[in-house]
């Protein structure tokens, strides 16, 4: 199973926090032994069907046009009845 959202998140904040005390460093006055991000997996291309939210939860996923058809679909349905 690769990473959920949480994960990538938790190291972003994790690169973030890596890069603010390399600021206050000599090495980093001189412009010198940056920080290298946290390895992440490799990503792979996601089928179709549902993106984790985290806790094992899943949402569906869909495009941009998908979801604006939806949504409009269910305000026509919503002023119709």
């Amino acid at each position: 199973m690769g990473w959920t959202t949480s994960d990538y998140l938790l190291a972003a904040i994790a690169d973030g926090v890596h890069v603010l005390a390399w600021q206050n460093t000599e090495d980093a006055r001189k412009g010198r032994n940056a920080p290298k991000p946290m390895p992440r997996p490799e990503r792979e291309k996601p089928e179709k069907t549902a993106a984790s939210i985290g806790m094992g939860t899943a949402a569906s996923v869909m495009t941009v046009e998908e979801f604006i058809a939806k949504r409009e679909a269910r305000l026509k349905k919503k002023k119709g009845a």
